[in-house]
């Protein structure tokens, strides 16, 4: 039996298009909308691709759009419930004329990714797409981020259009667009096409287009390139282009037919099956096209034998090979870009080089070591994008907005910020910097008001006693809320904004009517997005097949708690506990190699830089589960012996771009974004304040609107780094975001903490790495900022 290892499916809702792009591939008119039983085959069929791994579903054409927001609002619950437990991504790539406000309401809801097709600035553009194209398309570009949904463009590139690549270059530049390049090759009904890119020209453009990008990476994203260069260290192609593509990537058109992908549709010769039929991976894998592929990938091994790029590239695409050969398959037929591709790959490697042995990396080497994540590839333009990583689009402006906030912090006003940047170097036009810093003084007057994680108690009975337990939960503990209120207030929680909502305990799995529990969370899973539904658990429960299978479905992410290695797990959760949560979890994950996990730990500082930190991120790695590490907090039996204040830390955040990516600007410790409720409807603001004194009501009796849109959990908003008389005069607070409540000497909300050094030491970290990843140099920073509270630039370190 074959098992098929799909990671993008591509969905035809139509092949009709309104536009008239005269190097399309694909037929404009004729073409069926699919059907609602297509749609319901789909997801059936789609369940036999495996469950490895995130599956990626674009909706492609066509024009996908056509069918309106009531297909969308049928497809993307149909299929992401069909195809659950794996986890599904969605897209679209349309022209966007067709875009709507509930288009947008419902990919916002379904966190949609969108893309486009847009060759440039409005002449070059409708030279090739037509007349309005540019027009229609930039209007539902403005539409689409009016509702916070950002725009990916491919960029086709012609005959006609590659001798203004700087032009079209710019116009992505100044409208903030990150886009893809794609060449345009012969469509099978116009092979002599006036359109076609020849292949000299396409390796012109790439090394082109390499040089201004290398020059802007802080401003702009191209995605063709940053694929291109991080597989020559990869050693795997990282676009489908240069993959082994049969089976990766699938195709349905609006009648059922499947083809290796989008391109082929429309041509009954290239047809694998039909999801009406819903062919398993066998059944694929014995069609004559499979073969045909097949046989392909085994030719071009020897066609190109000897290639030094042939680990990351793989002959190119199937479809382009036919394209230039008149329509007539020919197994042994590469690429017609072969020799472009090469060209590329060859001056990357040799730059690669060069930048490796560049006085600035071997530095940076010497300073730092081997580094674990990025090895010799630390300082160098064109290594940032060989190493992966963080994108320097997404790191700078972090960067300057990070150091721009401890400026404002320091100083009386916007003006006198702007100075202190200028001294720093970060100040190219004066009026520019000053109207950017004055917008974030505005936004850090106005406190937050979106809702982060509703964290439901639905129990504080619990199998362990574990030493450091904030609810002090344990099997004595009885109380428990009904699942009917469960469900009420995590639907309720949805409907009010709540990112998540998070059942929790004590034990969830210790509540009386578990298995009810279990089975009304997986039929609530399609909540109103994007809330999810998270389950926390310390995993040490004696695990039956089916409570495996229940698990996997009942909630979108499963939360395991763990603390550290064995040894420390178990001295503080009990002998025995380690070895039964490590079990559970493998097994866990064998049931469902698609199911989110994440592992929660709870470690002092030396512990999460120390074995049992290097243990949880071991574990994370070995089952592809993002860690988080937090502090313990003198609360609940922590309180008896509470220990030192202490940053959070966590191993996601690792490396000085990656902290200064991650770096946000906070106005409180979450005050207002998060609600705890009890398992009695009681609700505080969070798990360090809920005494009754901090009582903000209760959702089971009042229902959880009435308590959220109430005066006391609204008048947590007040409540910031700047009302507070401890926080409001240091230089760190924006960084910071003020101390967890856990930690004030006293009983008001407004009381200090005994010290928070500790803090201010993880806030210069963060500082330390904005500079480091904007090249400003610690002599710079102490001349323009001599009056800030000082400390070591040179002794602090990111992983502090």
């Amino acid at each position: 039996m074959t098992s098929l290892a799909s990671s993008h499916l591509m969905l035809l809702p139509t092949l009709n298009c309104p536009a008239r792009c005269g190097y399309c591939f694909g037929p404009h008119q004729g073409s069926p909308v699919m059907s609602p039983a297509t749609l319901e085959a789909t997801a059936r069929w789609a369940r036999t691709l495996g469950d490895d791994g995130e599956l990626q579903i674009t909706f492609h054409g066509g024009e996908p759009l056509l069918p309106g927001a009531r297909f969308y609002r049928q497809a993307l619950p149909l299929l992401r419930d069909g195809i659950a437990p794996r986890r599904v991504k969605f897209a679209v790539q349309s022209n966007l004329w067709f875009l709507t406000d509930a288009l947008c309401e419902a990919f916002g809801e379904y966190q949609v990714d969108l893309g486009t097709s847009l060759d440039g600035p409005e002449a070059i553009n409708d030279a090739q797409r037509g007349a309005g194209y540019f027009a229609r398309t930039m209007e539902r570009i403005r539409r689409a981020r009016q509702h916070s949904l950002n725009v990916g463009v491919i960029c086709t590139f012609t005959h006609q259009s590659v001798e203004r690549a700087d032009e079209i270059f710019d116009f992505f530049l100044q409208q903030g667009l990150g886009f893809s390049i794609h060449a345009a090759v012969p469509s099978l009904s116009q092979p002599d096409s006036p359109w076609t890119l020849p292949p000299d020209s396409f390796g012109d453009l790439l090394l082109y287009l390499l040089d201004r990008y290398l020059n802007h990476l802080d401003r702009i994203r191209i995605s063709t390139l940053d694929a291109m260069c991080r597989s020559v260290t990869a050693g795997q192609g990282g676009i489908c282009t240069f993959t082994d593509c049969i089976g990766r990537h699938l195709a349905v058109d609006p009648e059922g037919w499947i083809t290796p992908c989008q391109r082929w549709a429309g041509m009954p010769q290239f047809r694998l099956g039909n999801v009406h039929d819903c062919p398993s991976p066998n059944d694929l894998a014995h069609s004559p096209v499979w073969r045909l592929w097949q046989e392909r990938q085994e030719r071009v091994v020897e066609t190109c034998a000897g290639c030094p790029h042939w680990a990351y590239c793989r002959g190119g695409c199937p479809y382009d090979a036919l394209s230039v050969n008149g329509g007539r398959w020919d197994p042994a037929r590469r690429d017609p870009y072969c020799a472009a591709y090469r060209r590329f790959f060859d001056v990357v490697t040799d730059r690669a080089l060069a930048e490796v042995f560049s006085e600035e990396n071997l530095r940076a080497v010497a300073e730092r070591g081997v580094d674990h994540r990025y090895g010799l590839l630390q300082k160098g333009r064109l290594l940032t994008l060989l190493r992966g990583g963080p994108h320097p689009s997404q790191v700078l402006p972090q960067a300057r907005r990070t150091v721009a906030a401890v400026a404002l912090a320091m100083s009386a006003s916007a003006e006198e910020a702007v100075a202190r940047l200028d001294c720093l170097g970060l100040v190219t036009r004066p009026e520019v910097a000053l109207a950017s810093v004055r917008a974030l003084e505005r936004s850090l007057r106005t406190p937050p008001d979106h809702l982060v994680n509703a964290y439901l108690h639905v129990t504080y009975a619990c199998n362990l006693t574990c030493a450091h337990c904030y609810a002090e939960a344990g099997p004595r503990r009885r109380e428990a809320m009904s699942v009917s209120d469960v469900l009420r207030l995590a639907e309720e929680a949805a409907h009010l904004g709540f990112q998540k909502v998070v059942i929790t305990g004590g034990e969830p799995l210790m509540h009386p009517q578990r298995d009810a529990l279990l089975e009304g969370m997986a039929a609530l899973r399609p909540l109103p997005r994007p809330a999810r539904l998270a389950l926390r658990t310390n995993l040490a429960y004696p695990l039956t097949p089916e409570l495996v299978v229940a698990l996997v479905h009942a909630a979108d992410q499963v939360i395991v708690s763990l603390d550290g290695d064995e040894a420390s797990h178990d001295a503080r959760r009990g002998a025995g506990t380690y070895v039964r949560m490590l079990a559970n979890l493998r097994c866990l994950r064998e049931a469902a190699p698609a199911l989110s996990l994440m592992l929660a730990a709870v470690l002092n500082a030396a512990q999460a830089q120390g074995r049992e930190g290097e243990a949880v991120h071991a574990l994370g790695k070995e089952l592809g589960a993002p860690v988080r590490i937090r502090p313990p907090l003198p609360l609940g039996r922590a309180a008896a012996h509470p220990p030192a204040l202490e940053p959070h830390t966590s191993l996601e955040e690792d490396g000085a771009e990656t902290l200064a990516q991650r770096t946000e600007i906070h106005l409180t410790c979450g005050l207002r974004m998060n609600v705890y409720i009890a398992p009695d409807g009681s609700c505080f603001p969070c798990y360090a304040l809920h005494s009754l004194a901090f009582c903000l009501g209760n959702a089971v009796k009042q229902g959880l609107k009435q308590v959220i849109e109430g005066e006391r959990f609204n008048g947590l908003r007040t409540i910031t780094v700047d009302s507070t008389p401890y926080c409001r005069a240091c230089p760190w607070r924006y960084l910071c975001g003020g101390y967890c409540r856990a930690w004030r000497q006293g009983e008001s909300i407004g009381s200090p903490p005994g010290d928070c050094s500790a803090l201010q030491k993880q806030a210069q970290a963060k500082l330390c790495a904005a500079l480091e990843a904007l090249g400003v140099p610690p002599e710079r920073w102490e001349a323009a900022c001599n009056d800030c509270q000082p400390f070591d630039y040179h002794t602090i370190r990111v992983s502090d």
